[in-house]
């Protein structure tokens, strides 16, 4: 049904195309087959489809195979081939159906006759020299259809002589073939459709030629159809008139208006290919002449023909035109080429015209160009001649002239200065250059001899100028940041120049606003992606819109930041701006921000905060002043301010768009300059020198040290000056060499250095003065303040005689100012006493600070005072200067001191203090009293009293006054106490030997006893306790009467005699201990007051005597063996063994000992207390080192139960007289091999296998020995030595083998042989209480009662109580003290009167051996592998059992199990006697073996080794930060899975099963936990090194490398492989590391790779990517070219993270190779089997590349020459074959290991239809090609049900608007086509033939670009045609068909 609606419809639309019928033609003509069968090409638009014909008699349809697929069986073109060969109307139906979505589309093909045929052009007009027009038949049947094709058919094209033009004249006519030219397609340059071709090659002409002009005139072009078919041969033949043109043109062509007397010469012009070629005239061709308009001809202008000059005469029109002679005998209307009016008028006015903009507000510089414009009176403008003078006035002191005509119409000027002017211009006349005819109205000669006709009334016109400079905006450019998120900027222009008012414009209005006073806000909107942004500013003058300056505001991401070159250094206190650049990328170079200030993202940093901290945030630039300015461009600031001296470091990062930017820059801080010393001024003598110390000031660059220096300088030579090391303070030594005073200035400061620009520089001044004394001054510090002599001490003072006596020598100008030095004068002392001069023992030059902290100087003597008693003056002399002092420099001054200087002071000489009596004893009686004399000293004296006890006076004292010599002493309470007297003036007098200045005083009395003792004693031994009586005074006295009582407790342990006296003060008596056990002593006595008078409490351990176990012990050499120690000191004791011979055996570690030699020797024990009492063992242990001559099997029993386990030993036999040898040593180095010689009966274990556990060969000398049925076997040994150097066996190997019997124990069975469900058997040991329990004890009644075994059942008796007794109350049953057996008989009593008894026999028997098993067990990761020892870590509980001699295990024991270690260090093991266990930790890796045993010394011991549960426990982990490392643990749970992983320091350690990184340096602890097991490492993470890997980094790279993977080395350190931690190490590689990389010389800023940072599993390793970016077409074009350009690549260390580590990497260049560019398409088709292929690459990657074809008949030609990097190859196909043909041509390049394919198409000719012919390339400006055909949409089939309603409602009314359009468009005439000629050269590519609309002539391109065959193309005449391109040109019109 919708077919049938869209068929009607098509009917009707056919002609205007509007009809759609799908993805195929609707609608197919073509003639029938007579001489020609043709063929035509159907394409569809898109799909693939099947191609059926309904009637294959009318039309056949064949698939192309080009566009063929094999897949689906269809095709999207198919061929259709006429078959019909009668000349009359028949139909087929096309069918296509879609085979994706059985879509069906039809075609209608209509096969008829030709009933006529027309010529289809674009023009009827040609001209010379233009491309050929290309003339096509159009066909069409009898009702006016155009057939769609008569491609391949015969026509026959001739040329006949226009005889319209040449009736009514006699000239002879002109041939047609001089004025039209026929051609071949094959004879031009252009191509044509293959079937064209196919015809012209047989010398034949098909549907299509071309024609072009040969010269001018007309000609008729007559076109035949050429057939043996009658019906095709009486077809007319069509003709078309065509006229040809020359183009030539008049110069000027425009209307001419002119002054009388004025002069105009016309140029004839001839046009080629857009070059116009001026013609001379006279010409033998062209002509001109001259018509006057309403007016007789000559009167108006006169023409000279031999010159083309006009000359105006008379006011008037006229006209100039030019003829053609060669048109002649055509009609005049064709002969006429050109013409130009004339029009000569009077003039009116002047006007002054100015260029460029027409302004007359000027701009300084610029140049213009003035013309004076002659208007008429209708506003006319005038032809301004040579000869019009017109006279100008222009002010040359604003305007620069640079150029001028004659006649004064045209100046050319430069705006020289700014101001304002006036010109002017006067019309004076005209200079006659004819005389022939015109009005003169007064004629004068001119200066240069011209008869000039003078205006009556001369025009006059001025114009005023103004000047202004040219407008400038500051800045030329504003740059933000671009920012991800949204800020506003603002910036103030400002602007200069130009008028002064200004209008401000931006040029986006959008995001930026700009006010009237030039303050523009922009906008930087959120966007995600970074898009750069200009907005451009714009300032106008008002008065004159083209005075403007333009500013740029741009918006782009920072690609660089960094801190300005401004000030870096800062007085401590005060603040310094830290001004920061930020760059973008502009044109290649980097530009500074102007304002970034409020940029994100900007992390600031300052590594020592305690010399600079920030003050503020970051602060804007923009109109502020920095003085001094720094040097780089600079967008922010932010202040710091200086707190301590020192420098640091600032850094400052920026991260957007996953890139980081960072920079820093050293800040320094110093202390102000101060001068210490001098503070002012500084007096010197002459010939001394002073130390000046300045502090402060600016302290040397730390990055340019050497740039630090330092000035000081006077301005005279009184001082000289030295410099002297001093840490960071400024010495120098100024020296005085002349009388006189002196300003010195001191600068410090560093030099500018790039670092540094603007260095500090300070300066201070101080003043020096070199002066003689006038005074001295003599002091002493001899007295102390306090005495009475002190205040006058340096004119009179008190010496002891013979000490020394200390004056110090200061000096003084006559200002008063104190000497700062004056080491250079001379000093002279003498005492009035002894007639020789005294002479110092010691003189020094002292210099200490006075109150401002100057050094002063003085000088120190040290003066002997004669030993006799007296007074005496001592003077000081000064005259002259010291001999050290240079000549030369106190020459001018006589060296002397004038006048001289003199002091003096008064001395006392006293002797020592001495007191009489030195001892004094008083006993405290008051009647008691005692003088103490004083003689000696300075007479001033204090008098102290020492005692004790403060708080208790020992005796009293008085004097008469403070000078009296005498002290009375008065005893009042016991005690010792010491007068001592000291000078209150003199401290020596009491110091000096003979000096007695103290007196011991002693009050007698009973304070305390003190009691001691030995706190440890031995069983048997005696000991001594002592007792002291503790008196207050340092003596006793003479007789005492006291009585010592000594009380022990408790009593009995110890025994004690009565204490007796020893000396003055103690008492002894002896001590002996008894039995063990501790006591404590006191001592007690009564005073004679009666008070109770105790000592202390002493407290007295006996111990049992120390023993060493065993006594006795046989090792074999290299083994370990333990000797205990019992008894001996308690606590606090330290063991150390004896050995007499240690070269047989030594002492190790606690309590082990290693034998070394064979030989026998004694070990004896002592134990030291940490008071270091020694006691020695009361035994020793005899050791025997042997050579074992055979091995034992040791078993507690050889009959067992089966399913009992029971140990095995193997012990060592040495002889006879040796104890068996225990080989219990792992280091004797031993290997068990155990053997079952019957494994149904026997089973060997490991003695840990129950939990895991497979002990080591070396440790297996105890196994377990299961019976596993009953039966009778044998088990083996084999001992292996493996240190066969030390002679352990007789032999290399020992063996040894054992019976045992195994068989099942009692059990009764029932007739089917199996054993009774009850087996009432309790297995129990001596002495041992066992409850009873039952499952009806809260139901019934239980009683409990024993039976003797040999009498009747229920029956009790005496005899079996001796056995087992029964607690009926309690419940329990008590076994006796011997074995035995015994019943017991349990009964319940129901409460429902039944009653049920049990008997249970009761075995009381000793234990026969004991075994500890493990309640944990252990597992590998390895399920079919045991563990060879306990991890380390593992807690576990050990449960000891014991067992009776058949290896039954007891139902309950007597808790008397002992355990011992022989390594304590190795196992924590604490006990549980209650239920028999042992809890064990074990705490380091290595063998311990223990031992266990109970009170009838059954042994049991077994080997407990302890492994690492991690391989790195022991030792640790130390790697970098950022190193994966792998733990692994052998233990795991169950079913082999590992543990848990986990560390205590998350934050700083991540872990992913066993996989840990550190991300921070730390020390942390690893924890794996799996069940009982707990094992720690400990991980210390250092701070990384990282380096690019040198042997990774490729010396070049290529974008045609998709990417590079350069790994990132931290050094000495690589990652474990194993699972885990990926993303967390990626993101450390992309927080830690900045790889960076960019292009050096590169003219164009093309992002050619992105690089990044990460984690590659690949190669197990962090690595920069270096990865090519996806290049535009244009782009790669362009880096293709790029030619000597390096790579670098940059690795840094985000400084976020900059304490994870540092880099090591400097940047590294690698050569870039660009990747070459293939120009052409990835598939290229070519109809004539040649065609060229394009590459673009640098000259030295074109030399590289190699180009491989896939056939011999495929030829690429050798590469034609280099232009701008690009290089063509021809290529070619050798083949006759007429089908497609694709091959496929290979470019590799060998530089960059780059492969190109590139797929080459070939058609051989075939009949095909007219179609567009090829355009070179289809880019976007490239005209589309439509086919109006083709507009039918696709439409599925389940839209058809819905359309079918619409489309019948809606019929009637599309068919009569579509008639009424048709009937409007019936008579158009089609459109002008002015589409460019695409015709392609087919020899020379580079040839561009002219053509008027700028169209280009291409080579010729494959045939896929050319139009689908049998396209419907261009209408002429309404009717339909095959649409071709067709030729153009300036002067075509349209043409209808025929002629």
């Amino acid at each position: 049904m919708m077919s049938l609606i869209f068929g009607i419809l098509c009917v009707f639309l056919i002609n205007e195309n509007w009809c759609v019928m799908g993805a195929i033609e609707p609608k197919i003509l073509l003639p029938f087959y007579g001489d020609y069968q043709l063929n035509y090409t159907i394409d569809a638009e898109e799909g693939c489809y099947k191609w059926k014909s309904l009637r294959e008699d009318v039309a056949t349809i064949t698939p192309i195979e080009s566009t063929y697929s094999n897949a689906e069986d269809c095709s999207r073109s198919a061929t259709i081939v006429v078959m019909s060969q009668q000349p009359v109307r028949k139909t087929t139906l096309l069918l296509a159906t879609n085979v994706k979505t059985g879509t069906v589309f039809q075609s209608d093909v209509i096969v008829d006759k030709i009933h006529i045929i027309d010529i289809v052009s674009r023009t009827r007009e040609l001209y010379l020299a233009d491309p050929p027009e290309e003339l096509k038949i159009r066909a069409l049947d009898q009702d006016g259809n155009t057939f769609s094709s008569t491609a391949g058919m015969e026509f026959e094209w001739t040329l006949a002589q226009d005889e319209v033009s040449n009736k009514g004249n006699n000239l002879a006519p002109v041939s047609a073939h001089s004025i039209l030219h026929i051609q071949k397609f094959l004879d031009t340059i252009y191509v044509a459709d293959n079937y064209i071709d196919t015809i012209e090659l047989k010398g034949k002409m098909s549907d299509t030629i071309l024609i072009s002009g040969i010269q001018t005139g007309a000609a008729v072009v007559v076109a035949k159809l050429v057939s043996t078919v009658d019906i095709h041969k009486s077809v007319a033949p069509s003709s078309v008139r065509f006229i040809v043109r020359d183009k030539v043109m008049l110069n000027p062509a425009h209307e001419i208006y002119l002054i009388c007397h004025t002069v105009i010469q016309y140029k004839v012009e001839r046009w080629r290919e857009g070059i116009p070629t001026e013609i001379s005239m006279p010409n033998s061709q062209y002509v001109l002449n001259v018509r006057d308009i309403l007016s007789p001809n000559g009167t108006v202008i006169n023409l000279h023909q031999d010159t083309s000059t006009v000359v105006a005469l008379n006011k008037g029109h006229s006209q100039v035109y030019l003829v053609d002679q060669h048109l002649k005998h055509y009609d005049s209307s064709l002969m006429e080429q050109a013409s130009s009016d004339i029009h000569v008028v009077e003039p009116a006015y002047l006007q002054f015209d100015i260029e460029p903009n027409g302004k007359w507000i000027l701009e300084v510089g610029k140049i213009y160009e003035i013309s004076i414009r002659i208007y008429s009176e209708d506003n006319k403008q005038i032809f301004i001649d040579e000869n019009i003078r017109l006279q100008g006035s222009l002010d040359e002191h604003h305007l620069d002239i640079l150029d001028r005509v004659q006649n004064g119409s045209w100046y050319l000027v430069r705006a020289a200065k700014k101001g304002s002017c006036v010109i002017s211009s006067l019309l004076k006349g005209v200079v006659i250059v004819s005389s022939k005819g015109g009005s003169i109205e007064k004629i004068v000669t001119d200066a240069d001899g011209n008869n000039f006709v003078q205006f009556e009334n001369p025009i006059f016109t001025s114009q005023d100028i103004e000047i202004y400079d040219k407008i400038r905006i500051e800045p030329p450019i504003v740059l933000f940041p671009w920012q991800p998120e949204t800020i506003t900027y603002k910036y103030n222009f400002k602007a200069s120049g130009g008028s002064g008012n200004y209008t401000w414009s931006v040029n986006e209005t959008a995001a930026s606003t700009i006010s009237y006073t030039g303050e523009i806000s922009t906008t930087c909107r959120a966007e995600k992606d970074y898009m750069p942004r200009s907005v451009s500013v714009k300032a106008t003058d008002i008065r004159n819109s083209h005075n403007f300056g333009n500013s740029d505001v741009v918006l782009m991401q920072p690609v660089k930041i960094e801190f300005a070159l401004s000030r870096l250094e800062s007085e401590i206190g005060t603040t310094m701006g830290l001004y920061v650049g930020m760059y973008a990328k502009m044109n290649g170079k980097l530009v500074g921000f102007t304002d970034c200030a409020q940029v994100a993202n900007l992390h600031w940093s300052i590594h020592d905060m305690s010399v600079f901290s920030f003050s503020g945030d970051a602060e804007s630039v923009i109109g502020k002043s920095v003085v001094p300015s720094p040097r780089t461009p600079y967008c922010l600031m932010r202040r710091v301010h200086a707190m301590k001296e020192g420098h640091t470091t600032v850094s400052l990062s920026y991260r957007l768009t996953g890139e980081t930017l960072q920079t820093s820059t050293v800040v320094a801080s110093y202390k102000p300059l101060k001068i210490k010393d001098p503070v002012n001024l500084a007096v010197l003598s002459l010939g001394s020198a002073k130390t000046m110390i300045f502090e402060g000031g600016p302290n040397p660059w730390p990055l340019v040290p050497n740039s630090h220096e330092k000035i000081v300088e006077g301005k005279s030579d009184n001082v000289k000056f030295a410099s002297k090391i001093s840490g960071k303070e400024h010495v120098y030594i100024a020296s005085c060499v002349r009388l006189g005073s002196e300003a010195v200035s001191f600068s410090v400061g560093n030099k500018p250095c790039s670092t540094n620009p603007f260095p500090e520089r300070k300066t201070i001044i101080v003043r020096v003065s070199c002066a003689v004394p006038t005074s001295l001054k003599l002091a002493t510090d001899y007295l102390p303040d306090d005495c009475p002599l002190a205040q006058n001490q340096n004119a009179h003072t008190v010496v002891l005689g013979g000490d020394v006596l200390k004056l110090a020598v200061t000096a003084y100008d006559k200002l008063g100012n104190q000497f700062d030095n004056f080491t250079s004068l001379s000093n002279k002392w003498k005492l009035d006493a002894i007639s020789n001069a005294v002479i110092p023992s010691k003189v020094e030059s002292l210099f200490s600070p006075d109150s401002f902290s100057q050094m002063k100087h003085s000088i120190a003597h040290d003066i002997i005072v004669p030993r006799e008693l007296g007074g005496a003056n001592l003077r000081l002399y000064c005259d002259g200067y010291r001999k050290f002092v240079r000549r030369e420099i106190c020459e001018p001054y006589n060296c002397q001191v004038a006048p001289a200087v003199e002091s003096s002071i008064f001395l006392d000489i006293v002797a020592p203090v001495v007191l009489s009596p030195q001892s004094v004893v008083m006993f405290n009686r008051p009647s008691y009293s005692a003088n103490v004399e004083i003689t000696g000293g300075s007479g001033y004296f204090n008098r102290d009293i020492a005692v004790e006890n403060p708080a208790q006076k020992t005796f009293d004292m008085s004097v008469k006054d403070s000078l009296d010599r005498t002290v009375v002493l008065s005893p009042l309470s016991s005690g010792q106490a010491t007068l001592t007297v000291s000078d209150q003036c003199i401290v020596k007098a009491t110091q000096v030997a003979g000096a007695k200045p103290s007196s011991t005083v002693i009050v007698s009395d009973l304070s305390s006893l003190v009691l001691k003792t030995s706190n440890l004693l031995e069983v048997g031994s005696s000991g001594r306790v002592s007792v002291q009586l503790d008196l207050k005074e340092l003596s006793a006295p003479d007789s005492f009467d006291i009585n010592i009582k000594l009380t022990v407790d408790p009593a009995g342990i110890i025994a004690v005699d009565q204490p007796v006296k020893g000396d003055d003060v103690m008492f002894h008596a002896n001590v002996n201990a008894l039995k063990i056990g501790s006591v404590v002593i006191k001592a007690s006595t009564t005073a004679r007051d009666g008070k109770i008078i105790s000592s202390n409490a002493a407290k007295v351990t006996v111990f049992p005597p120390l023993m060493l176990k065993p006594d006795r012990i046989t090792v074999i050499r290299g083994s370990e063996f333990h000797l205990y120690v019992e008894g001996g000191p308690p606590e606090d004791v330290q063991t150390l063994f004896d050995v007499e011979d240690s070269t047989i055996a030594s002492s190790q570690s606690g309590d082990t000992l290693m034998a070394h030699r064979l030989g026998n020797t004694t070990v004896r024990v002592r134990a030291i207390t940490k008071e270091g009492e020694v006691f020695h063992g009361k035994s020793h242990c005899l050791v025997h080192v042997v050579k074992m001559k055979g091995i034992i099997i040791d078993v507690p029993t050889h009959r067992f139960y089966t399913g009992a386990f029971v140990p095995v030993y193997v012990y060592g036999y040495a002889g006879p007289g040796y104890d068996p040898v225990v080989l219990d040593s792992a280091a004797a180095g031993l290997r068990f091999n155990w053997n079952v010689n019957n494994h149904a009966v026997l089973r060997l274990h490991s003695v840990h296998s129950k939990s895991g556990i497979e002990v080591p060969d070396g440790l297996k000398f105890t196994m377990l020995l299961e019976g596993r049925s009953a039966g009778r076997g044998s088990i083996s040994v084999t001992v292996t030595a493996t240190r066969t150097d030390l002679g352990q066996l007789v032999g290399r190997q020992l063996q040894a083998e054992m019976q045992v019997n195994v068989f099942d124990s009692l059990a009764m069975q029932n007739d089917k042989s199996k054993n009774w469900a009850s087996m009432n058997n309790l297995l129990l040991t001596p002495d041992t209480s066992f409850s009873l329990i039952s499952n009806r004890d809260h139901v019934a009644k239980i009683d409990h009662s024993a039976l003797c075994d040999s009498c009747g059942f229920n029956v009790s008796v005496s005899e079996d109580e001796s056995c087992i007794s029964v607690n009926d109350e309690a419940k329990s049953v008590t076994t006796g003290k011997n074995p035995c057996f015994g019943t017991l008989l349990v009964t319940a009593h129901e409460k429902f009167g039944a009653s049920q008894s049990l008997a249970i026999r009761v075995n009381v028997k000793t234990v026969s051996y004991l075994l500890a098993d493990s309640q944990e067990k252990f597992y590998h990761r390895d399920r079919d592998v045991q563990l060879s020892g306990f991890p380390l870590g593992a807690k576990l509980s050990m449960e000891i059992s014991h067992f009776d001699n058949f290896g039954q295990r007891f139902d309950l024991a007597k808790p008397d199990a002992n355990f011992r270690i022989n390594h304590n260090e190795l196992l924590e093991v604490t006990a549980d006697p209650s239920v028999n266990s042992i809890q064990i930790s074990a705490a380091k890796v290595g063998v311990a073996v223990v031992r266990l045993w109970n009170d009838k010394n059954t042994l049991h011991y077994f080997p407990f080794p302890i492994t690492d549960a991690i391989p790195q426990e022991a030792e640790g982990i130390a790697v970098p930060v950022g190193i994966k490392k792998c733990l692994a643990s052998d233990v795991a749970l169950q079913d082999g899975s590992p543990g848990k992983w986990s560390v205590n320091r998350p934050f700083s350690v991540v872990i992913d099963g066993g996989a840990v990184m550190p991300i921070v340096g730390t020390v942390a602890k690893l924890t794996y936990s799996v069940d009982n097991v707990q094992a720690k490492v400990s991980l210390t993470a250092t701070a990384f090194s990282v380096k690019l890997a040198e042997d990774k980094i490729p010396h070049e790279i290529t974008n045609a490398q998709s990417s590079y993977i350069i790994p990132i080395r931290i050094l000495d350190y690589a990652h474990d492989s194993c699972p885990g931690l990926e993303t967390e190490m990626n993101r450390f590689a992309e927080e830690s590391f900045n790889c960076t990389g960019f292009l050096l010389n590169t003219i164009e800023p093309l992002k050619v790779f992105q690089v990044r940072s990460a984690f590659v599993n690949s190669i197990n390793s962090y690595a920069c990517i270096v990865e090519a970016v996806s290049l535009s077409q244009n782009a790669a074009e362009k880096v293709s070219s790029f030619e000597d350009t390096m790579f670098t690549l940059g690795l840094t260390v985000n400084g976020k993270y900059a304490e994870r580590g540092v880099t090591l990497q400097r940047p590294v260049n690698m050569r870039f190779l660009p990747a070459f560019k293939v120009m052409n398409d990835s598939e290229v088709v070519m109809a004539d089997g040649k065609g060229v292929l394009c590459v673009s690459a640098t000259l030295e990657i074109h030399s590289s590349i190699e180009v491989i074809t896939g056939s011999r008949n495929f030829e690429v030609h050798q590469p034609g020459s280099c232009e701008d990097g690009v290089v063509c190859r021809e290529f070619s196909l050798n083949t006759e074959d007429g089908l497609m043909t694709k091959q496929t041509v290979k470019f590799i390049s060998t530089l960059t290991k780059q492969e190109e394919l590139v797929t080459v198409s070939f058609k051989c000719v075939q009949p095909q239809t007219p179609s567009a012919l090829p355009v070179r390339s289809m880019t976007a400006d490239s005209p589309q090609r439509t086919d109006p055909w083709l507009a039918y949409h696709y439409y599925s089939h389940s839209y058809y049900t819905m359309l079918i309603a619409t489309c019948l409602i809606m019929l009637l009314s599309t068919l009569i608007f579509c008639g009424l359009l048709r009937w409007m468009n019936a008579n158009t005439p089609p459109p002008a086509q002015t589409q460019a000629s695409p015709f392609l050269p087919r020899k020379s590519p580079g040839m561009v033939p002219y053509s008027p609309s700028n169209s280009y002539l291409f080579p010729r391109t494959s045939p896929t670009q050319q139009r689908t065959r049998g396209s419907p193309s261009s209408q002429s005449g309404g009717s339909p045609s095959p649409r071709r391109p067709q030729l153009w040109s300036t002067y075509y019109q349209p043409q209808g068909a025929g002629t």
